[in-house]
């Protein structure tokens, strides 16, 4: 008998095809930091994994990879490899054996998180000084013009339809409890260069634009697509800038 999927899981299955196609990846110099602070490379856990990124990377170099995460139409779009093992689970509560963890990581889905549930099951499934890398991203940067419209689309005409579990990205995590042996470790920025339409498509991956659409039946990216067209001009691709921000430590 199927169970009927939670909110959030139908939230995250019907954006699947734009993370998988539009979200950014993460820069390389951000795991050879992580990488750093790793005794062993037996397995990594990636925790809300979405289209396995992350899970992708950590394949290269671990030997054996768990990727998990809640929606099932996230995991259909998701990079394989034959030492990646997805998991339709919960951060809450995954497969994994006691004490058999090397790191643990979380890509922009932690405010996601009953988090005290959460570090029970991380403290569970990790060996001794496992690492937990924690990341995420705000607003991107391109121009002045281009930021300020990017900025009313998401504190204006999107304001009431963002999930209130956001304001921890907003925060940069910095009120996120992190009971662990924490290390500064700066992530960096990711680099990338965009076309007007992988500017959009990016927009449209957003929650709460499937929100505003499920509420209202019009795309809210009416509002501000013909400036955003303005501001871009007729440079066909520009260099985008999206800070990182991150919490990361040993778990002892």
């Amino acid at each position: 008998m199927l169970e009927l999927e939670t909110s959030d899981q139908l939230l995250f299955s019907e954006q699947a095809e734009s993370y998988a196609r539009f979200r950014p990846h993460y820069p390389e110099n951000l795991y050879k930091k992580i990488f750093q602070h790793v005794s062993a490379f037996d397995l990594a856990w990636d925790v809300g994994t979405g289209n396995g990124q992350i899970a992708h990377k950590l394949s290269e170099t671990f030997q054996n990879v768990h990727a998990s995460d809640i929606s099932a139409g996230q995991l259909k779009q998701a990079f394989q490899n034959p030492n990646i093992q997805y998991s339709v689970s919960s951060a809450e509560s995954c497969e994994l054996e006691d004490r058999s963890t090397d790191l643990i990581t979380v890509g922009q889905a932690i405010h996601w998180f009953n988090t005290d549930l959460f570090y029970d099951e991380v403290r569970r499934v990790a060996k001794k000084n496992a690492f937990l890398a924690i990341w995420g991203y705000n607003l991107l940067k391109i121009d002045v013009a281009t930021d300020d419209l990017i900025r009313f689309f998401h504190n204006k005409v999107l304001a009431k339809y963002w999930d209130p579990r956001r304001k921890a990205v907003l925060e940069e995590l910095e009120n996120l409890p992190f009971p662990f042996e924490e290390i500064e470790l700066n992530p960096g920025s990711l680099l990338v260069e965009w076309t007007l339409e992988d500017l959009f498509g990016y927009l449209r991956s957003w929650s709460a634009v499937n929100t505003y659409l499920k509420i209202n039946s019009q795309n809210p990216l009416e509002y501000i697509e013909n400036d955003l067209k303005k501001s871009w001009g007729k440079q066909e691709r520009k260099q985008i800038i999206i800070p990182l921000f991150s919490r990361m430590g040993f778990i002892n």
